[in-house]
């Protein structure tokens, strides 16, 4: 530190004296302002001058006119009405404005770097992927791409023509009825069971749905989308490059009422090929019901003769339900089930797990890495390419895997499958790198298909030994529920849809009761899980998921679940056990199978203690409240909330205001809250 000389302090006398501040005409301090002003954006251009193009615009031009206008949009929002409108209006548009020029931005070599802290490479798969042979280079590839564009494509928009509509309509209305039908006879048999043994649906199935403020403001005007529908997009990744001259890839279109694709006309079904640069037609045909077996097996066929190849990869396009199906086909509605995929494939090849007919299925699908999808699949694949959790709209990343093959014609299968895994996961969290404020967890696995087999069979037999305990210990279902409730699930708020479970995990939880069981499932999922990236919220994925109802709260939920236990399910003690866990009973046909694997006979649930804790008064002190719970009761609790709501005597009506875990077993018998109101 310098010393101070005192010697160098000024006397009283010396010291200096301020100048009188220069007196300055408004228009000299205006103009000097601006001057100011225009130098410092300058400056600003200066600094954003080799910036990324959206970067440059947004700091240059659009961040402080968005924030104006947000500013704007809060002050003049009176009412929610206004705050609505402007909001979908005004923000909404420019956020996604922002996030387009944003999220596919080059990123620095540093930032790139941070793909892998996100998501890791998994590199002990890699090092199996790569000790198998290679094949080669002159070896042929056809990639099939059955595309189903439904809202995914047409954003709810109508090309059709007048004829089109015409000729669609009754096999439309046929297919809605027998939907209906189908769903009615579901829960009409479903109540009949429950009767049969002195139970019925729980009363929260009746209750009325609670109407829901519209936030759509309508208007005369017609609005018609200029955004590029998300199958038109892949298409553009398909054919972004020219590839290698071994690898064709044909694509199928049908499902949307609307392309924006030129090509595509939503009146047809249509047949693409892209070879060697050049994309063209090769088959226009009659429009076809999309999500039919028929369909995708004359697509199969077509594809088999007129492109045979030494290697297939088949791509199944659009919206998936895990075990419940895909694609949701917009013009007739309606979805391909489990077994009608298989149908398909079943009409065209022959199922062998020694030379299947695909080196690669994969489903460019939300929730279709599950066992019930991989069962579905046996003896047409060696691998599967598939994602656990929904996936974004934009969904596979083609072009990368595709300049992959072209860069390495050599690449084996099982390389294929890892670079479209990368390419997907890579293409997410290099969006989450350039706009963090729209972070997007995703999941990809590259599945062997020579052991999912045997993990659907681990799984079956996990099934077997509860359903055999639950006989004798209802409390086994109860379980079930909580360890199912701790796994890591997917598809957010439609979870008690889908309710799809991450198997390892919920493998992990039960792994005390059933020791021997789940440490061979856990196995299993280390072979078959071949190749697995995720990152976020979902790190904890292990790759493979299945249908665990634990959350069947809402008529939805309900029909699926039904649909699973009656239609999607061929192994009893799966469809059993969840048939009890839901149930509380079994019925005939299930307790003679029950029969053939214990002695105890299943009781049905007695809904007593149920009864006696809902009359029992809750107990109020200065801590909150209690409310006591009787031992039978306890052992059935999956979980406990607190809802929320405040009475108005006058109206005689419950405004409610939501529910959180407030509440709990306080470990002498009675449910506990320290709500004070």
């Amino acid at each position: 530190m310098e010393k101070h000389n005192p010697a160098e302090t000024p006397v009283e006398s010396e010291k200096p004296v301020a100048p009188k501040r220069e007196r300055l005409t408004r228009r000299e301090r205006r103009r000097r302002w601006k001057a100011a002003k225009k130098a410092k954006k300058n400056e600003k251009k200066e600094y954003y001058r080799y910036a990324p193009w959206g970067k440059r615009v947004w700091n240059l031009y659009l961040k402080k006119p968005v924030a104006v206008l947000l500013v704007l949009a809060i002050l003049l929002s009176v009412t929610a009405a206004n705050m609505s409108a402007i909001f979908s209006g005004v923000v909404v548009p420019l956020m996604q404005a922002y996030y387009q020029s944003m999220k596919n931005q080059p990123l620095t070599p540093e930032k790139e770097a941070l793909i892998y802290e996100e998501s890791p490479l998994d590199d002990s798969g890699s090092e199996r992927i790569d000790a198998l042979p290679a094949v080669g280079e002159d070896e042929t590839w056809t990639v099939c791409v059955y595309m189903v564009g439904s809202n995914l494509e047409d954003d709810g928009e109508n090309d059709l023509s007048l004829v089109t509509s015409m000729e669609t309509q009754d096999e439309k209305s046929q297919l809605a009825s027998e939907m209906h039908d189908s769903q009615y006879d579901r829960i009409a048999r479903f109540n009949s069971e429950l009767g049969d043994n002195g139970l019925e649906l729980p009363a929260f199935f009746y209750y009325p749905d609670k109407p829901v403020a519209s936030s759509t403001v309508v208007t005369e005007d017609v609005v018609v989308s200029t955004r590029e529908g998300c199958a038109s997009a892949d298409i553009r990744e398909m054919t972004s490059g020219v590839w290698s001259d071994n690898v064709r890839v044909v694509i199928q279109t049908g499902g949307a009422t609307r392309w924006s694709n030129q090509m595509v006309n939503p009146n047809r079904t249509q047949r693409f090929l892209y070879h060697n640069g050049q994309f063209c037609e090769v088959a226009n045909l009659p429009l076809q019901r999309a999500s039919s077996p028929e369909s995708l097996a004359d697509f199969l066929r077509f594809c088999k003769t007129e492109y045979p190849s030494d290697h297939r990869i088949l791509v199944l396009w659009n919206h998936g339900g895990g075990p419940f199906g895909f694609g949701d086909d917009s013009i007739y509605n309606g979805m391909f089930t489990l077994k009608d995929i298989r149908s398909a494939l079943e009409s065209v090849y022959t199922p062998s797990t020694r030379n299947p007919a695909f080196d690669i299925i994969g489903f460019d699908a939300c929730l279709m890495s599950t066992l019930e999808v991989t069962e579905t699949l046996d003896g047409f694949a060696d691998y599967y390419c598939l994602s656990e959790e929904v996936e974004p709209g934009d969904g596979w990343d083609y072009g990368p895997w595709l300049q992959a093959m072209t860069d390495n014609p050599s690449m084996n299968p099982a390389q294929v499958a890892r670079a479209i895994a990368d390419s997907y996961t890579d293409y997410y969290i290099r969006q989450n790198i350039n706009v963090p404020l729209f972070k997007l967890d995703v999941t990809f696995s590259v599945l062997d298909a020579a052991k999912t087999r045997e993990l659907y069979h681990a799984y079956g037999e996990l099934c077997e030994a509860q359903l055999r305990d639950a006989a004798g210990d209802i409390g086994v279902l109860a379980e079930i529920g909580r360890c199912g409730s701790r796994a890591t699930h997917y598809a957010g708020s439609y979870y008690n849809i889908y309710n799809t479970v991450d198997l390892g995990n919920y493998a992990d939880y039960m792994s005390d009761s059933y020791p021997e069981e789940c440490a061979r499932i856990r196995e299993l999922i280390g072979e078959s899980v071949l190749y697995h990236r995720q990152n976020g919220a979902l790190s904890d994925s292990t790759g493979i998921a299945v249908y665990l109802p634990t959350e069947v709260k809402d008529v939805n939920g309900l029909l699926y679940y039904l649909d699973y236990v009656y239609n999607v399910s061929d192994n009893d003690a799966v469809s059993a056990l969840y048939y009890y866990k839901q149930a509380g009973c079994l019925n005939e046909e299930m307790q003679e199978y029950v029969a053939t694997l214990t002695d105890n006979v299943p009781k049905a649930l007695d809904i007593t203690p149920f009864h006696e804790y809902t009359a029992a008064e809750p107990t109020f002190d200065s801590d909150g409240f209690l409310i006591p719970v009787g031992d039978d009761l306890q052992n059935l609790m999956v979980d406990c909330q607190l809802e929320i709501g405040l009475y108005d005597g006058e109206a005689n009506a419950i405004t409610y205001y939501g529910r959180d875990n407030l509440v709990a077993l306080d470990g002498e018998g009675s449910l506990r809250s320290n709500f004070d109101g």
